[in-house]
């Protein structure tokens, strides 16, 4: 338990430290004016009983310290003065407790925004071989769900612990000086209750958790596959499949939800009956067989201790609901702390490769890859291209073209050999942010925004080129498509690109590594979703950009036999 507490604590942002701080603060000033008002209470209820609070000796003392002692010699206005006292530090410790937990929730919600967008930073950071290894579906489950409860619900515990424990403790002390045996009774009491109760939960409790983690992923994962699939979904009549596999998700996810929240919401209620039962027994008795006239003094300490027990319960009780929801999370931080989350680092992602590299030449040399020790891709690769080089990897399915773009684009590292730019090695550095900023790249498998035409192809350029767009759009025949479409470049081409067909898809990403003006344009079977007219004619346009190295992929010899490109057989 304390090295979940320690784990979550180390996955909270520094930048949040400062506010955690200022906030322990704050809720100890709160916890204080919370024990004025129950101990105010009782003089209070005096004064309304008529009951002789004067000759108090606690009350004397009190007032004694706080060079207040002058009231006692006017009846009067200390009759009015204790009541007064009493509901002024109430009024306050409301607002105090309602302005602390407006603060929590404010750190809470920074907490949450800076946590999610370091763990956003920290994929983005990975390569694409770490990524590969990823589920990324356990990843968006992370970034959004599972941090989700982390801060709201774990943290909100963690921020407000050390308060109520200690207002917990002042509680406690100031009950053995009211009655000490009975005070004694019912801490030991509360405390064991509570204590058994956990104990007989917790791995119910991480079970749970573990689960809502686990159906949450797999919730996601559904989703994803429904709607990336859908015409497979439909071709083979699998909606009902999918339907029930969705259905018995969301009853596992929900009944675990259920289970979690209902069990620690249990012994709040139960505890309160037994001790509000507990107390009006002993007030009825001390009522029925006590003798003496002083039994307006014992009917006052049972109203503190009924006042005392209402502020008490619900510590207790957020102690005890944290401490299950920590238990619950603790697969969670477990995972996120997998991560090694790093906080956002502004530099990372600034262009600082050298932009303005001139591209020379390009070499490979002795390049051996394979994905495992079983299969053989790559042995012995060779290759030099210099600038305005058009170079073919032509070859079947699986003979590893889209793998020698990967290791130029340095996606992958070669097991054996090394790669050059401009004869300096690059194969061997991190990033390879040198070649990247040079290169244009076009891959199998298009990533298109679910944005613009005009913003698929420009990006981020705010103030793009008129007249290297118009160029884009004729080198890559995209402008007689353009010119039918009633918005034009202004057209949604939908989520995924599901508004424009392949083709069309395909001539949008060309579009875009031509507007790019990059030395390097890498094309990974750029022509597969085109008719053979129009891949004749883009990749009779790119063999004409004299400046431009080309380096491309496919299985279609045909389409390149009568161009400039130079075939590389694999």
């Amino acid at each position: 338990m304390i090295k979940s507490i320690i784990s979550g604590f180390n996955l909270i942002p520094k930048e949040t430290h400062k506010s955690l701080l200022y906030l322990q603060i704050f809720f100890l000033v709160t916890a204080l004016f919370e024990i004025i008002t129950i101990y105010s209470i009782g003089p209070a209820v005096a004064i309304f009983l008529n009951n002789d609070i004067l000759s108090n000796e606690k009350l004397i003392k009190i007032l004694t310290f706080f060079n207040l002692d002058q009231l006692l010699n006017d009846n009067l206005i200390i009759k009015i003065f204790l009541p007064l006292f009493f509901l002024t530090f109430f009024i306050i410790s409301q607002i105090l407790v309602f302005l602390s937990v407006r603060l929590s929730l404010k750190v809470s919600y920074s907490i949450a925004k800076l946590l999610s967008n370091n763990l956003y930073f920290n994929g983005l950071k990975k390569n694409i071989s770490e990524l590969s290894a990823l589920n990324t579906n356990r990843l968006i489950i992370l970034l959004t769900e599972e941090t989700d409860r982390f801060i709201y619900s774990g943290v909100m515990f963690l921020l407000r612990i050390f308060s109520r424990i200690l207002v917990m403790i002042i509680f406690l002390i100031s009950f053995v000086f009211i009655n000490f045996y009975l005070s004694m009774f019912i801490t030991t009491f509360i405390i064991a209750y509570y204590f058994l109760f956990y104990k007989k939960i917790e791995k119910k409790l991480f079970e749970n958790g573990k689960n809502i983690t686990e159906e949450s992923f797999k919730k996601v994962k559904t989703i994803n596959e429904t709607f990336t699939s859908f015409r497979e979904i439909d071709i083979f009549n699998l909606k009902g499949d999918f339907l029930k596999d969705m259905i018995k998700i969301n009853n596992n996810l929900n009944d675990s939800k259920f289970i979690n929240s209902s069990i620690t919401l249990l012994p709040k209620y139960v505890l309160e009956t037994i001790l509000i039962t507990s107390v009006i027994l002993l007030g009825v008795i001390s009522t029925l067989y006590s003798q003496d006239k002083n039994i307006s003094e014992y009917f006052i300490m049972i109203i503190i201790l009924i006042f005392a027990g209402y502020k008490l319960i619900p510590t207790f009780q957020e102690i005890f609901v944290g401490t299950s929801i920590i238990k619950s999370l603790n697969y969670t931080i477990d995972q996120l702390e997998k991560h090694n989350i790093e906080e956002i680092k502004k530099e990372e992602f600034i262009k600082n490769s050298n932009t303005n590299l001139t591209f020379e030449n390009l070499k490979l040399e002795n390049i051996k890859f394979n994905y495992n020790e079983e299969q053989k891709l790559i042995e012995n690769f060779n290759i030099k291209l210099k600038k305005g080089d058009k170079i073919c990897l032509v070859g079947e399915s699986g003979s590893g073209k889209s793998t020698i773009l990967d290791l130029i684009l340095g996606f992958r590292k070669p097991i054996k050999g090394k790669i050059y730019l401009n004869e300096k090695l690059i194969s061997n550095s991190s990033g390879n942010n040198d070649i990247k900023s040079i290169i244009s790249y076009v891959p199998q498998k298009v990533l298109l925004l679910d944005n613009t035409i005009l913003k698929n192809i420009v990006l981020n350029d705010q103030n793009y080129d008129g007249d290297k767009l118009k160029e884009a759009l004729k080198l890559s025949s995209l402008d007689n498509f353009i010119k039918q479409l009633k918005n034009g470049l202004n057209t949604k081409v939908g989520e995924l690109g599901k508004n424009v067909s392949g083709g069309q898809a395909q001539r949008i990403a060309i579009a875009r590594s031509i507007y790019r003006e990059s030395p390097i344009v890498i094309l990974d079977e750029p022509t597969s979703s085109l008719d053979i007219k129009t891949s004749k004619e883009i990749l009779e346009n790119l063999s004409k950009l004299e400046n431009r190295t080309i380096i491309m992929s496919s299985h279609k010899i045909d389409e390149i036999k009568d161009l400039k490109f130079k075939i590389v057989n694999l």
